[in-house]
């Protein structure tokens, strides 16, 4: 009975060494999906488009984006991600937005290009297939 208190107590003692000393790994998913920033930005949202629409509807929505996780839309302050897969585009989500929180992809050059130009966006809401293609200018 002894013998087997002094093995649990070994194992569990060198269990907890090598969990609190053991180092991270870092995996190529982790490295790949980084968060970027649209911090000290502005843009104006000028047109959108659903499936429906024929033509473009015209809009003049201002986004300012504050830090790297919050920005407002026409004052109104949400939070937002852009996360950079490594892939050639960028997943950009908007919480709080006109047309609910929504999700959508760009290419990874468009913060140097100063526009999006119809970029589809769908809504984060299950059951809502709705998409919305968006054009963003930066105004600053």
């Amino acid at each position: 009975m002894q013998t087997n208190f002094v093995s649990y107590v070994t194992l569990s003692i060198l269990s907890l060494l090598f969990s609190c000393c053991a180092k991270s790994v870092i995996n190529s998913a982790t490295v790949k999906n980084s968060a970027k920033s649209l911090a000290s930005s502005n843009w104006v949202l000028y047109q959108y488009q659903t499936t429906t629409m024929v033509n473009p509807q015209q809009r003049n929505d201002t986004l300012i984006f504050t830090t790297d996780k919050i920005y407002s839309w026409n004052h109104s302050s949400a939070s937002y991600s852009l996360i950079d897969n490594q892939s050639g585009v960028l997943h950009l989500t908007l919480e709080n937005t006109p047309f609910g929180n929504l999700s959508g992809t760009m290419p990874n050059n468009f913060t140097s290009a100063k526009e999006i130009i119809g970029a589809p966006f769908s809504p984060l809401l299950a059951g809502n297939t709705q998409t919305y293609n968006l054009w963003f200018k930066q105004i600053n």
